[in-house]
């Protein structure tokens, strides 16, 4: 009865590991498209942020150059005398803004790389994580089964004991 009972019990036990193994299966699967499905939002994102802002720089550009021959025109009427000083003066800072904005662009744009790389970082530990406890319950039932198996050994051999012992108390009560 035990045998049989303990049989049942190993037979469920191996049907429920498969069913997780299974679950476990289904779910990195899931994790993984959910993690590509992901990947491609972001570069579509910044695709579309690249082109919106390629296309504002070009609107920009054209108002600005109208804006700044009107002022041009003003100052010349106004100030005739200090007209080359300011120029130079402007010629330089404009340079400095470029240079300003050129750094900005490669400032978010590696920002943005080290985010991207620090996510792919923490998925990646996420899933070494997950592996491990995978290996550390299969060593966990692995340890029950070899368990479970010596306990019947020395379950069978108490019985074979206990057999020869009635033997021999027969042989010895027949003698």
């Amino acid at each position: 009865m035990k045998k049989r009972k303990k049989k049942r019990n190993e037979e469920e036990e191996e049907k429920e590991e498969k069913g997780r193994e299974r679950r476990e299966g289904r779910e990195r699967k899931r994790k993984r498209k959910r993690k590509r499905k992901r990947k491609r939002k972001r570069k579509r994102k910044r695709k579309r942020k690249k082109r919106k802002k390629r296309k504002k720089k070009k609107k920009k550009k054209k108002k600005k150059k109208k804006k700044k021959k009107k002022r041009r025109r003003r100052r010349r009427r106004k100030k005739k005398k200090k007209k080359k000083k300011k120029k130079k003066k402007k010629k330089k800072k404009k340079k400095k803004k470029k240079k300003k904005k050129k750094k900005k662009k490669k400032k978010k744009e590696e920002e943005e790389e080290e985010e991207e790389e620090e996510e792919e970082e923490e998925e990646e530990e996420e899933e070494e994580e997950e592996e491990e406890e995978e290996r550390r319950r299969r060593r966990r039932r692995r340890r029950r089964r070899e368990e479970e198996e010596e306990e019947e050994k020395e379950e069978e051999e108490e019985g074979r004991r206990r057999r020869r012992r009635r033997r021999r108390r027969r042989r010895d009560s027949k003698l």
